[in-house]
């Protein structure tokens, strides 16, 4: 596929590469992995098998700062996941639909032991390749905007902080346009009394 997508330096934008979409998962949080994916699975028809499902140390490697080649400094734990999808089912039955429909290879890599996680994330995966409406998690914006740990406890975490400003700045332009609205109900009834 050429040089992968890298979200560590550039911010990640619609139509979003697969490559993008991966890196995303795999930094995300583990419950929310599991809750969209979950929610995915729930009497909604969706099951996807596993076809293959590993747990190892893989090398880590850099580039010798003198040679350029490379030397193995260290293993680093990853669960890895292979994830078959039937597709096409939905649209059985209607005109120009698929009968029996097709599989999809879906996929899963994360940091350490986390079989749950990277279940998650390759029935993620595959359900934004199925290019469909038909569920909120068929939607990549929807999934990556808001599956990002790191962004999303950013956003909950400030609401800590004091929100004087922001509240004083709500409550005067609520009670501006309370006084407007009796203003003008005031007028209305003048009005209608002459």
């Amino acid at each position: 596929e050429g040089e992968p997508f890298d979200i560590t330096r550039d911010s990640i934008a619609a139509p979003f590469p697969r490559s993008a979409r991966l890196q995303t998962f795999a930094r995300a949080e583990t419950g929310a992995c599991v809750a969209f994916a979950y929610s995915s699975l729930r009497g909604r028809g969706f099951h996807p098998v596993p076809s293959d499902l590993r747990v190892g140390e893989v090398p880590f490697r850099v580039a010798h700062p003198l040679t350029g080649k490379p030397v193995q400094v260290g293993e680093v734990t990853m669960t890895e996941v292979e994830m078959f999808n039937k597709t096409g089912e939905q649209e059985h039955g209607k005109a120009g639909g698929m009968a029996g429909g097709q599989f999809s290879m879906a996929y899963g890599l994360v940091f350490g032991q986390n079989e749950r996680k990277a279940i998650a994330m390759s029935i993620l995966d595959g359900l934004l390749m199925e290019q469909s409406d038909r569920l909120p998690t068929n939607d990549p914006e929807f999934v990556l905007y808001h599956i990002d740990g790191i962004e999303a406890q950013g956003f909950v975490e400030h609401l800590k902080l004091p929100h004087y400003v922001t509240f004083q700045s709500s409550l005067d332009k609520m009670r501006y346009l309370q006084e407007l609205g009796a203003a003008r109900r005031e007028e209305t009834a003048h009005a209608n009394a002459h």
